[in-house]
């Protein structure tokens, strides 16, 4: 047996945990290998749930369980390529579901839409870089994945309510300390 002695779904379900932990300890990304694993782990915990639970209950929580381990995926990647097209096509492509059901399953973990999250993440990095760096608006808005310096000056105003430049201006002296390090 290549995961251990004992064949009961316990020993089983021990053991991957253990492999398992063992790898996120050693890794900063969750590769699709892993990820498919981790499911494996997540209904061998959830067939044992079915002695325990009212038949429909294990199932609902099982399509649950799938669309949150997808969404923590996508937001991964999110956040490693905020500066590139990230329309719901592309992120439905990476958990290999249609974008209709990713676009639901995302909703129904993260309270909104992947696209407004997308842009959500896009102004809390602008925000960052404008504090903590010296760049220039149009490089912000570049890095940020925004189209052009007048698109992301409009969401970023819309969004936080005072325009970019403005923004940088009225943060503490201490981020003016990091701008000129940065």
């Amino acid at each position: 047996d290549a995961l251990g002695q004992d064949d009961s779904p316990n020993a089983l379900r021990d053991e991957l945990a253990d492999q398992l932990q063992s790898e996120f300890d050693h890794s900063d990304q969750l590769s699709p290998a892993l990820a498919c694993r981790v499911k494996s782990l997540v209904h061998l915990v959830m067939g044992s749930l079915k002695d325990i639970l009212p038949g429909g209950k294990v199932e609902m929580l099982g399509h649950m369980v799938d669309g949150q381990l997808n969404v923590l995926q996508v937001l991964r990647f999110i956040d490693g390529h905020i500066d590139e097209n990230l329309d719901n096509a592309r992120l439905a492509e990476i958990v290999h579901i249609s974008e209709s059901c990713f676009i639901r399953r995302f909703r129904e973990v993260m309270g909104q839409t992947p696209a407004r999250y997308v842009q959500d993440r896009r102004v809390a990095r602008a925000a960052e870089l404008l504090v903590c760096t010296g760049l220039g608006i149009d490089e912000v808005a570049h890095r940020c994945g925004f189209a052009n310096r007048y698109y992301f000056s409009r969401v970023f105003t819309e969004r936080v309510g005072l325009p970019p430049v403005r923004y940088r201006n009225e943060r503490p002296v201490a981020s003016k300390q990091w701008r000129a390090k940065g």
